[in-house]
């Protein structure tokens, strides 16, 4: 029999994220810290003035994040290097979405993962959120939380890790016998469904989205560093890592600037790349890209060498 989860509201995670990630002002998005009178743009210093930082996502992607970069005094430039598109047969996720109240849990792994299921819902005259929803929802990590209250669902569980494979760690005891829904990219990594089955869960995957690559921009990255007109780039996703700009070309880009990795699987990707010389924020939240970013370029100002 599946495990009956005690319901979890936001405000009882951003308390438990204060005991497991640190304080939880240093991790929520603004969408909180207003709520509880907190601010991001005191989180650090101006240690970014003057740096000239690039952004591979799209600006819905990076808008709070580009703008306290802005208010630091950085220039931030805007290159995505994937897009992302429906599922090429949707069959399988309309057919999960109209099934939603037939699961036990709803893993939600990303903000994409939101807002690919709430535009599919729209775009297909469902209405979401609907009446019937999983018993529970779960999401790794606080970003991907809000973007599920504000679309109208209520979380259970937060991970604690940054993984997806996190939350069949944390939730392994309630998980036996249940009907887990699992909407992710067609990249995306195949650990955590098969962490799922072992547990004993019944897991239905399909394609939420597609991730691919905008031609053309790997390029003009490169070329910005070259001239010097760079000081660091951030990387969120391996998708947009090494498929798109290659291994031998991202050890020259590491030697030059400072590539910041965002979140332990994009660090992962580096270092299978042969890569080191990197960054790395364990949260995606913008404060902790935020404090990653002025805590190199403090030491390198202490020390006087490029950190990275």
């Amino acid at each position: 029999m599946c495990v009956r989860a005690p319901r979890l509201r936001l405000s009882s995670a951003l308390s438990w994220a204060n005991t497991w990630q640190g304080a939880c002002l240093k991790l929520a998005p603004r969408t909180f810290l207003n709520r509880w009178g907190g601010s991001v743009a005191n989180a650090t210093g101006s240690r970014l003035a003057g740096k000239r930082v690039v952004v591979t996502r799209t600006l819905e992607q990076s808008e709070l994040l580009s703008r306290e970069l802005e208010a630091r005094g950085a220039t931030v430039r805007l290159v995505p290097l994937i897009r992302f598109a429906p599922p090429e047969d949707p069959a399988p996720f309309d057919a999960a979405l109209r099934a939603l109240g037939k699961f036990d849990w709803l893993f939600l792994t990303s903000q994409n993962v939101v807002r690919a299921i709430v535009d599919r819902c729209k775009s297909s005259n469902l209405s979401f959120p609907p009446e019937r929803m999983p018993r529970h929802i779960a999401a790794v990590g606080l970003a991907t939380a809000a973007a599920a209250e504000k679309a109208g669902m209520k979380v259970d569980h937060i991970a604690r890790g940054e993984r997806g494979r996190a939350l069949a760690e944390e939730l392994a005891p309630q998980l036996p016998n249940c009907a887990v829904l699992l909407a992710r990219s067609d990249r995306a990594n195949p650990d955590l469904p098969e962490a799922l089955w072992q547990i004993g869960a019944r897991v239905t995957e399909v394609v939420a989205y597609r991730t691919l690559a905008l031609a053309g921009a790997a390029e003009q990255i490169l070329d910005e560093i070259v001239r010097g007109e760079i000081d660091a780039v951030l990387f969120f996703s391996p998708s947009a890592l090494v498929e798109k700009i290659g291994k031998d070309r991202l050890r020259q880009v590491s030697a030059r600037v400072t590539c910041v990795a965002i979140g332990p699987v994009t660090a992962s990707a580096f270092r299978a790349a042969g890569v080191e010389r990197i960054i790395v924020s364990q949260q995606a939240s913008v404060s902790g890209i935020l404090e990653a970013l002025s805590q190199c370029w403090s030491q390198e100002m202490q020390l006087g060498v490029k950190l990275g």
